[in-house]
């Protein structure tokens, strides 16, 4: 299957429905990314996946793509937790294939990364989130209530 793009005019407005919830702080660096991406990558088209209370082992895309930005807001808790990005179509069992890892240890603390000329992810994108940060599959995963809630954009 191929990884399905929208216009970034219909990504920016789900990455503003997705982070809604989180303060003023991540708008002004939404805007500066989608402005970069639209001034300098040709207004790429882009997709979108939105994080809900994550856990372990999401497969978020199953297909060759490209990593471009990452919002994410810990829930209201005190349990550390760790988010990870892990280069694999299926599953986050590898340590190995992991390429991105944001920590989240304060309640209710915000992120943002970004890469404007993008991550190339070879197999897909597995999301997760855990609560050491050698975590994968398995060893450590966030239980309910614990993992982040976010957007993540890639695309082709």
């Amino acid at each position: 299957m191929a990884v399905t793009v929208e216009n970034q005019l219909f990504t920016k407005e789900r990455v503003r429905i997705g982070t809604s919830a989180f303060t003023g702080i991540l708008s002004p660096l939404s805007k500066a990314f989608f402005m970069v991406m639209g001034q300098f990558a040709n207004m790429k088209q882009l997709a979108t996946y939105i994080i809900s209370n994550l856990t372990a082992d999401v497969v978020v895309e199953d297909e060759a793509c490209t990593l471009y930005a990452v919002w994410l807001k810990k829930q209201a808790t005190a349990t550390d937790a760790f988010f990870k990005i892990f280069n694999d179509a299926a599953n986050d069992a590898t340590d190995t294939d992991a390429r991105l890892g944001i920590p989240l240890l304060v309640s209710g603390e915000e992120h943002f990364w970004c890469a404007p000329n993008g991550v190339p992810m070879a197999a897909g994108i597995v999301a997760g989130s855990y609560t050491a940060f050698t975590g994968s599959n398995g060893t450590t995963p966030s239980t309910s209530g614990d993992g982040p809630n976010g957007v993540i954009v890639y695309g082709a």
